[in-house]
This record gives C-alpha cells, structure tokens and sequence, in this order.
C-alpha cells in the first residue's frame, strides 16, 4: 500500500514532523482541546507525528526493494529512518469534539 497521489500539509515543524496535538505551531491551544481528560487535559498538546522521515522511509524502501548490490547502504538508511521515526510514532487518542478517535480506522 503506498501514498496517495497528493497530501495537503501547511507547515512541517521541528524534525519534519506535523503535528498532531492540541497547541498549533504558533504556541496557541486549539479550540475545545483543554478538557481531553479531567487528569491529564493538556497530555497531547505538543504530540507530533513523523512526516517527512516517513515518506523518505517508504521511498528508501521502495528504491531498495531488489538491489541486493545496495543491501549494506539500504540497511544502514533503513535503521536511521526507523529510529527517527520511532521517536515521533503515530499516537492515537479520543477526543470527540476535535474528531479524533482512538479507534479510527
């Protein structure tokens, strides 16, 4: 399964990511976002998701696939992309008002 043929994004932050929380790239909260949990209201605020180090892993992926002349080159690009992209994993959470939902798809 691959990309789709266009994605729409207005900004990329910090590590080419985009985020995904509840504050905007200019520090502000978004609206209805202030009460996700009574424990924990702001715990996705600077949540984040990475983007760019995605869709290079995926092209690594694909521009590795049958190169066996390229299996040291493709490996080592493969782990660095990989540990990039687990520092900003895909982070799932409901909060109804905002349409977000744990269990999307």
């Amino acid at each position: 399964m691959g990309f789709p043929n266009a994605i729409y994004i207005n900004a990329v932050d910090v590590d080419g990511t985009i985020r995904s929380g509840t504050k905007v790239m200019w520090g502000k909260e978004r609206d209805n976002s202030t009460s996700l949990t009574a424990a924990a209201p702001y715990a996705y605020s600077e949540t984040a998701y990475a983007y760019s180090d995605t869709l290079i892993l995926y092209n690594v992926l694909l521009g590795c696939e049958n190169k066996p002349a390229l299996a040291a080159q493709c490996s080592v690009l493969k782990k660095t992309y990989e540990a990039r992209r687990a520092i900003h994993p895909a982070t799932y959470w409901t909060n109804e008002r905002l349409g977000r939902l744990e269990s999307w798809p």
